[in-house]
């Protein structure tokens, strides 16, 4: 097994505290904990995270100015992570909105990625990226209506893919809610991966209640120097 990365960035999104998200969030973290790394967690409802982008997050947009505080204290934990993780339910095909928020106020122009039409890529230094995510949904039904493949090309190329990304996976965890038997392999998937490197998820799983999309993608990037303080 590689080494495991040093420290990683758990971004989780889930409104209700008993929710289970929240039992992954735990699982997630033990595992990272037993594997030796460094975390730091953004509960994104606790930490009541404003995820509506005002007309003020354009400073740095439109006139290269400074970002809100609250803005840059989150960009300050990316640029210390060597890797990121995203724990979210899956929400009409995508992101809920206070994920998708956070994603539209911290990854700013200017800071995460340059002004153009055909820009070159993410500014930020290459990094893994993980995300796992719940659904109702069954994996024949995401196969059969082309929901996974969809997916793949909005979130992991689109998304992380102008993040920084040097490998990515995203995990669709189906039939959540259904059954606790469900759960269970839910849960020691989870716990599972998170002893390994990376955004590797590298064991067994069954692909009837799990999909996993982590072909490799062309980074895009423009290697940038960042510190903590650059944030």
């Amino acid at each position: 097994m590689d080494k495991p990365t040093d420290h990683v960035l758990v971004v989780f999104c889930h409104p209700k505290e008993d929710s289970f998200g929240a039992r992954l969030l735990a699982e997630y973290t033990a595992g990272l904990t037993a594997s030796g790394r460094t975390f730091e967690v953004a509960d994104l409802y606790r930490e009541q995270f404003a995820p509506v982008f005002e007309a003020g997050d354009y400073v740095q947009f439109d006139e290269g100015g400074i970002m809100p505080l609250s803005i840059r204290q989150q960009q300050a934990r990316i640029v210390r992570a060597d890797a990121i993780t995203i724990i979210s339910p899956l929400w009409w095909l995508g992101f809920p909105a206070m994920l998708k928020g956070w994603f539209d106020r911290v990854w700013s122009c200017g800071w995460a990625y340059e002004y153009a039409n055909d820009p070159d890529g993410s500014l930020l230094p290459l990094r893994p990226y993980l995300l796992l995510m719940t659904t109702g949904g069954s994996a024949s039904n995401f196969a059969r209506n082309g929901y996974a493949s969809a997916l793949d090309s909005v979130i992991r190329v689109g998304v992380t893919g102008w993040c920084g990304v040097s490998e990515s996976s995203l995990v669709l965890m189906h039939d959540t809610g259904m059954s606790e038997t469900t759960a269970r392999s839910h849960l020691e998937f989870v716990r599972s991966t998170s002893r390994l490197s990376g955004a590797s998820t590298a064991v067994s799983h069954d692909p009837s209640i799990i999909t996993i999309l982590d072909t490799p993608v062309q980074a895009r990037n423009r290697p940038a120097i960042r510190s903590a303080a650059d944030a």
